[in-house]
């Protein structure tokens, strides 16, 4: 079979713009953004990308490239497609399929993933954490600083400076978390179906 040349050089293409990529091992990741599983058919060269929560995510796969990201993959399964939501392969499809024996061409490839989510409570804490515990560092470290350079009667002493800009980071952290997890939660949410379009859509619209 013979596939026209494509306008992209990666494994594949994100339509919509919101950032779907492989899973990121070191870090955090959000679930909804981070394909962990690929379902492909080798000879008509079709894919399904899946995230971490199990939802087909619309991406255009490239017919030769893709292999670079099908080579990352940890575990496999043969003979099935997975996926829910709107974009994944509908029922009447996946029974076509099976009663013609094509399905048996599909192989599943699961791709390692990160150890932890920043959807997960406990790992947003300890990020947090150990970001707070650097920014403390570096600004105890400013005003010890300045404070051998010059000393003036309203200065604050290191301690209450660098708490206070610790407290202002917790802040601008905990505010991205929440948009973060705002867009997450609305990204599957588009992808089960329950939206009308892509968040991103959505702004470039109104």
């Amino acid at each position: 079979m013979s596939f026209p040349r494509v306008p992209f050089d990666t494994p594949y293409f994100d339509p919509t713009g919101l950032g779907f990529q492989p899973p990121k091992l070191t870090g955090l990741a959000w679930r909804a953004f981070t394909i962990v599983t690929i379902c492909f058919d080798p000879q008509e060269r079709e894919a399904l990308f899946i995230n971490a929560d199990g939802y087909a995510v619309p991406l255009e796969p490239h017919p030769y490239e893709l292999r670079r990201l099908l080579e990352r993959a940890i575990a496999h399964g043969y003979g099935q497609v997975c996926g829910t939501g709107q974009f994944a392969m509908k029922p009447g499809r996946i029974s076509a399929l099976q009663s013609s024996g094509q399905l048996k061409r599909w192989v599943v490839y699961h791709l390692e993933q990160p150890a932890h989510y920043a959807n997960e409570p406990t790992a947003w804490h300890a990020y947090v954490e150990s970001d707070l515990a650097e920014e403390r560092r570096a600004a105890e470290a400013t005003a010890d600083a300045v404070a051998h350079l010059v000393r003036v009667p309203w200065q604050e002493t290191p301690a209450p400076c660098a708490a206070r800009v610790v407290e202002e980071r917790r802040a601008e952290l905990m505010a991205q978390y929440r948009r973060r997890k705002a867009d997450n939660d609305a990204v599957n949410a588009w992808l089960r179906g329950d939206a009308p379009s892509a968040p991103l859509l959505q702004a470039l619209a109104s």
